[in-house]
């Protein structure tokens, strides 16, 4: 089995997790975009179950987002904690040599 080297690119983690909030933030537009073509579509939602549907599918999109948000937090959150064990792992191996 090969010994290859890890390399992490720690500026690059760095940008991705912060690449997430825009993530974040276009999941938010398109859920408006569904509230507004929702919206748009008024004949589909009328009659005596008109106004439970409206609310179902909000609340759906609603959810959607919401769910959506937490996973890219989630996977955000990852990132800057593999980097900053990547970096602390690295930091500790650098002084094992400095004290030889």
């Amino acid at each position: 089995m090969d010994n290859e080297t890890i390399i992490a690119n720690l500026a690059g983690m760095a940008d991705l997790a912060s690449g997430h909030l825009s993530f974040s933030q276009e999941l938010e537009s398109l859920g408006q975009e569904a509230i507004n073509a929702v919206n748009a579509s008024p004949e589909y939602f009328t009659g005596p179950q008109g106004a439970p549907a409206y609310q179902q599918v909000m609340s759906l999109i609603h959810q959607a987002v919401q769910d959506g948000q937490e996973v890219i937090a989630r996977h955000g959150n990852a990132i800057d904690t593999a980097a900053g064990n990547s970096q602390a792992t690295d930091g500790a191996i650098g002084q094992s040599f400095t004290s030889i």
